[in-house]
């Protein structure tokens, strides 16, 4: 294998992120991809533990339901792995939105 990733992946700058629910407890999405997220560390998702309900609440107003399992984790955030992926035009959008606003910053 060669390192490269299979989907592109969204860093979201910490103050516009997406947040992620899981029933009532939410969490702000470090980064974003069609097939997963990455989480600040937490227990809401734990090695072992089935595929949870959860949503995913943009910035613009949009929203993404799916499942997610548990994919790994360590001392600063928690990745995890989407049963049905976002669609590529999500995130596409997503980025276009990201660059638009913060495009001095990148």
């Amino acid at each position: 294998m060669n390192g490269l990733r299979e989907h592109f992946r969204i860093r979201y700058p910490e103050r516009d992120r997406a947040w992620l629910a899981v029933g009532e407890f939410v969490l702000p999405v470090l980064d974003l991809s069609e097939s997963g997220a990455g989480l600040p560390t937490s227990d809401l998702f734990q090695e072992g533990q089935g595929s949870q309900e959860i949503s995913i609440a943009f910035s613009d107003g949009g929203e993404f339901l799916s499942s997610a399992v548990f994919v790994r984790s360590n001392s600063e955030r928690t990745g995890i792995r989407f049963l049905r992926m976002v669609p590529l035009g999500r995130i596409l959008k997503e980025q276009r939105r990201l660059n638009e606003r913060f495009l001095h910053v990148y």
